[in-house]
């Protein structure tokens, strides 16, 4: 009997080992790899190889389990933040955008986590309002970017005037640089040394800034143009079943 037992026993033993792969394990491994490539990263921060840590972070997100930890988000942070020291200002602000709106619409347990993405993005844009002006950018091209950067810094002001006097002044004061680089003039603002930190190596701002209005704006223009031959055809099947058809043939029929 003993015998049967173990046999049975025995011959179960793959599909338990299967089932842990496929589940725990599975989660352990990625978990294990997602952390390999972590250290990867923070070698690669240490030599200024801000190229490298975003393809360790970006393999090291993609490999988290669950994308909206807080372990994940804090990788994504990284991710954007070595974006913007690689030199690709206009994605480290897409990243963090993107960061804010899912945390904002799912706040996470370390709320740090949004107030870092805040404070990255308004540095973010507060620098590419600069360097677009010294590009030669329109006025309500670089303005937009103030804005941005305002907003962010206001925010942060606003939200820990209670809780957190350090990132309250803090972000009082950033609000107040912003304003002023908002009025400055650009003769003085030429004569002005680039801010401590300011990513120099972003090349052709203003130039790739543009291609992504043009982006945005041909995918709001073909949203518009599928909403509207969406509501065309419905309006041809309302049409056809008022006047006898059938509503219930599928594809394939």
């Amino acid at each position: 009997m003993m015998k049967k037992v173990l046999l049975v026993l025995w011959t179960m033993l793959p599909l338990a080992v299967f089932g842990w792969y496929t589940g725990p394990g599975n989660e352990l491994l990625r978990k294990s790899e997602a952390s390999n490539l972590i250290s990867h990263a923070k070698h690669a921060a240490k030599r200024e190889d801000w190229q490298a840590v975003v393809e360790y972070c970006g393999e090291a997100k993609a490999k988290w389990p669950n994308e909206l930890s807080d372990e994940a988000r804090s990788v994504a942070l990284c991710e954007a933040q070595a974006s913007i020291l690689a030199g690709d200002l206009v994605v480290g602000q897409e990243q963090l955008q993107l960061l804010i709106d899912s945390m904002t619409s799912d706040p996470p347990k370390d709320k740090e986590l949004i107030q870092a993405a805040r404070h990255e993005l308004g540095k973010a844009s507060y620098y590419a309002a600069w360097m677009m002006r010294l590009e030669g950018a329109e006025a309500d091209e670089w303005l937009a970017e103030a804005e941005n950067a305002r907003q962010q810094f206001r925010f942060l002001a606003e939200e820990f005037a209670e809780s957190n006097d350090a990132i309250h002044q803090a972000a009082l004061l950033n609000v107040e640089a912003t304003i002023r680089l908002e009025q400055m003039d650009l003769t003085t603002l030429m004569a002005k040394p680039l801010p401590k930190n300011c990513c120099s190596n972003c090349k052709n701002l203003c130039q790739n800034k543009r291609k992504q209005a043009a982006s945005k704006c041909k995918g709001s223009k073909e949203g518009e143009e599928e909403k509207k031959k969406e509501q065309e055809l419905r309006q041809q099947i309302k049409k056809s079943n008022s006047a006898g058809g059938s509503s219930e043939e599928g594809v394939g029929s």
